[in-house]
């Protein structure tokens, strides 16, 4: 993960690096968080509160709270969430396409198309 705060400590050793890294928050999501909160989301925040709504959904899915009924409701849920589409593979991870970002000056940037 490559961050303000990581950038700012490698003091120019990460200009150029390039880094594979799950999607920004989706708007609306920081919106609501920041004026609960009085501040951004941190990085996994929006990944955090996916995995609740996921488990809440299977849960209700499911009827019941034991973990192997729960599980088998957990691989059909789907939907778009604070962190993007959520969606599980046949093993319970998550699919997601990365967003390629790279470090320029002191800023994370996304990567130009085809690059």
């Amino acid at each position: 993960l490559v961050d303000q705060t990581r950038i700012e400590e490698a003091g120019g050793a990460l200009e150029g690096a390039v880094s594979a890294q799950s999607p920004e928050a989706e708007p609306s999501f920081v919106a609501k968080f920041q004026a609960k909160f009085g501040t951004k989301p941190t990085a996994s925040a929006d990944t955090a509160y996916d995995a609740l709504m996921a488990l809440t959904k299977a849960i209700s899915a499911a009827g019941a709270t034991d973990a192997v009924t729960v599980q088998k409701h957990l691989l059909a849920v789907q939907f778009d969430g604070a962190s993007g589409r959520i969606k599980f593979d046949d093993k319970g991870g998550v699919i997601r396409e990365p967003s390629m970002v790279h470090v320029v000056g002191s800023a994370v940037t996304p990567m130009p198309e085809g690059a």
